[in-house]
């Protein structure tokens, strides 16, 4: 049951958009863990990280925007054994500083 309620959820997401899962395999994985740990948070997602990619832990299964994602042992660290609890809060800082442009924050004006 709760497999099929993340991947519905996520199918949901990925094609509210053509370029959903573009954004999510290109360097926005962190934020889409964040999504479903907010969606799914009584089943205590995890993230796992490989330098290249974050993939959630939900249930006994692994998940990203593509779906239900194939786990190697060895292949992903939870992310908090990937960087020292004390570093945790700086190395997800930068790699969402790596990937997010705050110029596109900026707030324009219109003058009539």
């Amino acid at each position: 049951m709760l497999h099929k309620q993340v991947l519905s959820f996520i199918t949901l997401i990925r094609e509210s958009h053509p370029f959903m899962e573009s954004i999510y395999t290109n360097g926005s994985c962190l934020n889409f863990y964040l999504i479903l740990r907010d969606r799914f948070k009584e089943h205590c997602p995890v993230p796992y990280y490989n330098v290249d990619h974050v993939i959630t832990l939900i249930g006994d299964r692994y998940y990203d925007i593509t779906g239900e994602v194939k786990f190697k042992e060895g292949e992903y660290l939870k992310l908090t054994d990937y960087y020292p609890k004390k570093g945790f809060i700086k190395a997800v800082r930068q790699m969402l500083r790596a990937y997010w442009n705050p110029s596109l924050l900026k707030v324009t004006s219109f003058k009539k």
